[in-house]
């Protein structure tokens, strides 16, 4: 949740920097963008659900640091 949460608040940041920003030059760059950060989302997702079917502990970098600091481990 912590992960999809953090690339959930990279969308609203990336709209919001080229929705009101007024970068209308960097259209096609915005658009290779958030295409790219889907594809990693959707690669992550796939990576943490083949791993919690096979049962194997896995933390990712970042994310799984704050993610056991939540959970109080």
């Amino acid at each position: 949740m912590v992960l999809f949460g953090a690339i959930t608040v990279l969308y609203w940041v990336l709209g919001i920097v080229f929705g009101f920003g007024g970068f209308l030059f960097l259209g096609w760059f915005a658009w290779i963008l958030f295409r790219a950060l889907g594809l990693a989302c959707l690669i992550l997702w796939i990576l943490c659900m083949v791993k919690a079917y096979q049962k194997e502990r896995f933390k990712l970098p970042v994310v799984g640091d704050i993610a056991e600091n939540i959970a109080g481990k």
